[in-house]
């Protein structure tokens, strides 16, 4: 698609009302599959994450944990 730059090309159509079904179906069964993962996924790592880079890094990260929160605030404020 990226390199053809067609549209029409990117979502093939099926042919009949079967290969439908069956193509909804397989993609709301990876959709589930995907958001179980990441529900279990958050429910694991969400206490770690939750407790923030600072609180977890080491003398020599501090100061790039520091260095990354000013370039965000600067490039906030110079969205306003």
């Amino acid at each position: 698609m990226v390199s053809s730059l067609r549209y029409e090309l990117a979502i093939p159509l099926p042919e009949d009302d079967v290969e439908a079904a069956n193509i909804a179906a397989l993609s709301l069964i990876l959709v589930g599959l995907s958001a179980l993962l990441t529900g279990v996924l958050v429910w694991r790592l969400g206490p770690a994450c939750h407790r923030g880079p600072a609180r977890r890094a080491g003398p020599g990260q501090l100061p790039v944990v520091a260095a990354g929160w000013r370039a965000a605030q600067r490039r906030l404020s110079g969205l306003q």
